[in-house]
């Protein structure tokens, strides 16, 4: 089965179109990095809430996103929107203690550069 771009997003197998499932996606820190990575998000994935500690920072990446993001008042907001995959792109020091409440939260995880201290 492939995945075809496209009004809708569909899926192309066995001679019949569906539309693809849309997946929900947290975004976790909202600077350049995070800006680059949902920018690279496939349109099977839907970005559903942002969180940034700069709130100025979530709104302006959600502004720029179709259909708009919720705007999260905490990580924890962020995550309780019916979300299952979280991407953690913030500081080093952050990245740990948001990607163990992303998995406690039942999401997939992307999160990069060092892992941080347990």
């Amino acid at each position: 089965m492939t995945i075809t771009r496209g009004a809708g997003s569909s899926l192309a197998g066995s001679g019949e179109e569906q539309t693809a499932p849309s997946i929900s996606v947290a975004v976790l820190g909202c600077g350049g990095v995070a800006a680059k990575r949902v920018a690279a998000l496939p349109p099977s994935l839907s970005v559903r809430s942002v969180y940034d500690v700069d709130t100025t920072r979530a709104e302006s990446l959600a502004r720029s996103l179709r259909p708009h993001p919720d705007v999260a008042a905490s990580a924890h907001e962020a995550l309780s929107s019916d979300v299952e995959v979280a991407l953690v792109a913030t500081f080093h020091k952050d990245l740990v203690p948001l990607a163990c409440l992303a998995v406690d939260a039942g999401c997939h995880v992307l999160v990069e550069k060092p892992g941080g201290r347990c």
